[in-house]
């Protein structure tokens, strides 16, 4: 098993979504607005894809709102939730360095409440602050939370 990090490429992210994201069983050949914002978060150089042995496992970054804030995006394919420790190990370090480089003082994202990501994120060291009430496009509430230094 050698699960990596690496800089993220537009395609990594039709991998995933070809392949299906994870609890949510999403799947899409993407579209014209997929394809420019793939393009987007691999020039904006903070996003980062997750493989194992050479296989797309997971991808995300941090969309920098304004100095010293951004708020982090994920996709992950089903397969690893088979690596939860090396995953969280990796990913934890990758935004750090994403965090370090960018100077970031707050870190944030909201986690549909429907879903068991909350361990995740906690494991990666985010806290919980509050409830965004019918927060998605389907009206499901999101917990935000925050890495804040």
């Amino acid at each position: 098993m050698n699960i990596n990090v690496r800089p993220l490429k537009a395609e990594d992210i039709k991998v995933i979504l070809q392949g299906g994201i994870i609890e949510c069983g999403v799947k899409s050949s993407g579209n014209e607005c997929i394809d420019k914002l793939s393009k987007e978060y691999e020039d904006g150089g903070t996003s980062i894809t997750v493989t194992l042995d050479d296989k797309i496992m997971g991808v995300g970054g941090v969309g920098i709102f304004w100095q010293g804030v951004g708020e982090v995006w994920a996709m992950f394919s089903p397969e690893i939730a088979k690596y939860p420790i090396e995953t969280v190990k990796r990913t934890r370090t990758a935004l750090n360095k994403i965090i370090h480089d960018y100077n970031l003082h707050r870190v944030q994202c909201y986690v549909r409440e429907d879903l068991t990501a909350q361990g995740f994120v906690k494991a990666l060291g985010f806290k919980e602050e509050g409830v965004a009430k019918k927060y998605t496009h389907d009206k499901v509430d999101c917990t935000l939370y925050s890495i804040v230094r």
